[in-house]
């Protein structure tokens, strides 16, 4: 009975998770649906990463609240949740480097700018592998009652 709360708690949590990212996203939308620049361009762009939240999350509230009424929910062949956060550092390393806002700080000499650059690769490299490994499938796991071995006597 108590692990019915816990599911329900946590599908209802992601659900309001989703309202508010997909809130945000429609948000997004509507005031600044005319481009003008390159900077807005990339915000503008944002908008497919909050609405894919949205998704996200509502669908994995969703997937609680049948657990907590008992149903048997199939484990996704893809792993949502990676490719999700992969592409979230890509996209948001590849946005401060090709669209900075005008506060970012600014390499004073070569040293800094190659730090900050490989910052850049090291991050999209990170979120590339997520990528790659979101498609990997999942490892089976054995089961509980199952027998290692051949021996039918019982004996150590």
């Amino acid at each position: 009975m108590a692990g019915k709360w816990k599911y329900v708690l946590r599908g209802s949590v992601s659900i309001v998770a989703g309202a508010l990212f997909g809130y945000v996203a429609a948000s997004d939308l509507f005031f600044h649906a005319g481009v003008t620049t390159v900077r807005e361009a990339w915000f503008l762009a944002g908008f497919f990463l909050l609405a894919a939240a949205a998704v996200y999350f509502v669908w994995v509230g969703n997937n609680q609240l049948q657990r907590a009424s008992g149903q048997q929910v199939k484990s996704p062949r893809l792993r949502w949740g990676r490719l999700l956060l992969g592409f979230t550092l890509v996209f948001a390393a590849l946005k401060r480097h090709f669209a900075p806002e005008p506060t970012t700080l600014k390499a004073d000499n070569e040293a800094q700018a190659a730090a900050m650059l490989s910052a850049v690769f090291v991050l999209v490299g990170v979120g590339v592998l997520l990528m790659v490994l979101a498609f990997r499938p999942p490892k089976e796991k054995p089961a509980e009652n199952a027998s290692t071995t051949n021996d039918t006597t019982g004996a150590f």
